[in-house]
């Protein structure tokens, strides 16, 4: 039923263009429309305070920059969603991956 389906309004597609992001992101402030663009935890906590679920791939990072980042996420009420992966951090879907590859992205999702 609609009533358990999540709604949310999908901002903008792996967009580093942040001030763009922050305004759209900005117009469902205080509608209960929670907004979700594709970007990495870091730069969304940085840079869009006001995005309410950060999308984010798997790839390389410093730990302690998204430990504290997904702290701070945690705390402003930012959902971190994940997504795709791509090698050498985990598999991913292209045509050319083997069978297995993704199967490895919950697995790396899921270390910590």
């Amino acid at each position: 039923t609609i009533k358990d389906t999540e709604i949310f309004l999908y901002v903008i597609d792996e967009s580093h263009n942040f001030s763009q992001t922050e305004l759209w992101s900005s117009w469902a402030q205080g509608t209960g429309l929670r907004t979700m663009a594709t970007l990495d935890l870091t730069e969304a906590v940085a840079n869009v305070p006001s995005l309410k679920i950060a999308c984010s791939t798997l790839g390389f990072a410093s730990h302690d920059a998204w430990e504290a980042a997904k702290a701070k996420a945690d705390q402003g009420g930012v959902d971190l969603w994940m997504y795709n992966g791509g090698r050498p951090a985990a598999g991913g879907f292209n045509i050319e991956e083997e069978a297995s590859a993704p199967r490895s992205i919950p697995w790396a999702m899921f270390k910590k």
